[in-house]
């Protein structure tokens, strides 16, 4: 699974992101799920990681601690952070 790179095709889209609501809440959510899991950079992400099975552990076992309807949000916060913006066929036809 990889996380989805989230990068504005121009200068344009990314000052729209800036200011956009849905993206000031979708980051406020992230951050809320990042304290869920008790992670301290509140700007970080949480689906990814550098395969550091020390640190999965610990995740894995702070999910465990959790009632299921927090899993589920964590589970739902990841997903979006991993769905493809842009499919790779559309990028290749885009060149095309």
């Amino acid at each position: 699974m990889r996380r989805e790179p989230q990068r504005a095709a121009n200068e344009t889209v990314t000052a729209s992101l800036a200011g956009c609501k849905a993206e000031a809440a979708f980051g406020k959510k992230r951050r809320e799920m990042l304290a869920l899991l008790g992670s301290p950079d509140e700007d970080g992400v949480v689906a990814g990681g550098d395969g550091d099975a020390f640190a999965i552990a610990g995740v894995f076992a702070r999910l465990l601690a959790l009632c299921d309807d927090d899993v589920m949000r964590v589970l739902t916060l990841v997903m979006a952070e991993t769905l493809a913006g842009v499919a790779p066929s559309s990028r290749r036809s885009a060149t095309i």
